[in-house]
């Protein structure tokens, strides 16, 4: 579930007219977020995902009507976009841009044989990390060993899709577990004694910052590129055998090098 701040008068316009719509109307309460184009500055790709409103709060008097609304929605499927309705207000920002758009259903391709066929890298390798994080010499920590868990089950769901839900939110959590430690180590840093002669104040400041955030760059530069461009990747790929090999590849960098490369390759 995620929450939105709406300021900008178009896009308070689009919830007024989606919270306004006769709840029988197929599209009541959902819109789509299309991503960027992963190589095309300036372009959207052609793959988004359906955002469904499920909580709204008016918090106009609370900010001094900096935003207007507050919206929880539910992030539910990938669709793809096959065209833009208004193409010419993207420049102009008059209104929302509308689209025709196909919901991509995960469950049609459960019962399909070739889907099946597609995914079945993608289980092997899930499984030989299951096995190699069960010998008593095993690499991987109990939270490692927990996410290979969680992606086997979201495995059995038969779609590319709960996987990479799975994978994403790991990475999202690794990223906060490592913001709160660089902000708990800025916090100690400026409370620190011996800074009083040249931060009196013990004020934070850039020297601070980067200190902390040094030993953690490398790992949380790349979490925040993989979350930021895995899933338009993968929908901009359209073939699932191309996606499960790309998904495939991002499980073995980050937990396949832990067990050596040798077992992993094929």
């Amino acid at each position: 579930e995620i929450p939105l701040n709406i300021f900008e008068p178009r896009y308070r316009q689009m919830y007024r007219d989606l919270l306004t719509a006769p709840t029988s109307t197929p599209s009541s309460k959902r819109f789509i977020v299309p991503f960027s184009h992963p190589s095309r500055m300036g372009q959207f790709a052609s793959w988004a995902w359906l955002y469904e409103i499920v909580r709204v709060q008016d918090v106009a008097d609370e900010t001094n009507g900096r935003y207007q609304l507050v919206c929880n929605h539910l992030v539910s499927k990938p669709v793809k976009i096959t065209s833009i309705v208004n193409p010419s207000d993207f420049e102009t920002r008059a209104t929302y841009l509308r689209a025709h758009a196909q919901i991509v259903d995960a469950a049609e391709d459960i019962k399909s044989s070739d889907s099946l066929s597609n995914l079945k890298p993608l289980d092997d390798l899930l499984r030989l990390l299951q096995q190699n994080a069960t010998i008593p010499s095993s690499p991987y920590t109990s939270a490692e060993k927990s996410l290979i868990d969680r992606l086997l089950m979201a495995m059995a769901e038969g779609s590319i899709w709960p996987v990479v839900q799975v994978w994403i939110s790991n990475l999202q959590m690794l990223i906060l577990e490592i913001q709160v430690r660089v902000a708990n180590k800025i916090q100690l840093q400026s409370n620190n004694p011996g800074n009083t002669r040249t931060n009196p104040e013990n004020r934070v400041n850039e020297d601070m910052i980067t200190l902390a955030q040094e030993p953690h760059k490398k790992d949380l530069e790349s979490m925040l590129m993989e979350v930021s461009t895995l899933i338009p990747l993968l929908l901009q790929d359209g073939c699932e055998k191309s996606q499960c090999q790309r998904l495939c590849q991002r499980i073995q960098e980050r937990l396949g090098a832990k067990a050596g490369k040798s077992s992993f390759e094929t």
